[in-house]
């Protein structure tokens, strides 16, 4: 996962918030925004915490063209009030 940090004069720019986020999103990380330096603690213990409750999940996909774009999709059965975060997919080799 990419974990983005906007500071400074970035904050004035949406498109570059929204760049970020995607960015973040698409990894599967997150995307934070700090109006003050003294913030930036309180973001990288976020991420480490973040970074504990991963998990890994392997799985062998059917055979890929190389280039082609293949969706990931992560669904959770149990009912559970969960959020999960994985990457958006991957290109074929």
């Amino acid at each position: 996962p990419v974990y983005t940090i906007a500071q400074g004069q970035a904050l004035r720019f949406p498109h570059v918030l929204k760049q970020l986020e995607n960015m973040a999103t698409a990894t599967g990380g997150l995307s934070f925004a700090i109006h003050n330096p003294d913030q930036i603690r309180g973001v990288f213990e976020g991420i480490a915490g973040d970074l504990k409750h991963g998990y890994l999940l392997a799985f062998r996909p059917a055979e890929a063209k190389p280039g082609e774009w293949r969706k990931i999709e992560v669904r959770l059965t149990d009912g559970t009030n969960r959020k999960v975060r994985a990457r958006e997919g991957y290109y074929g080799r």
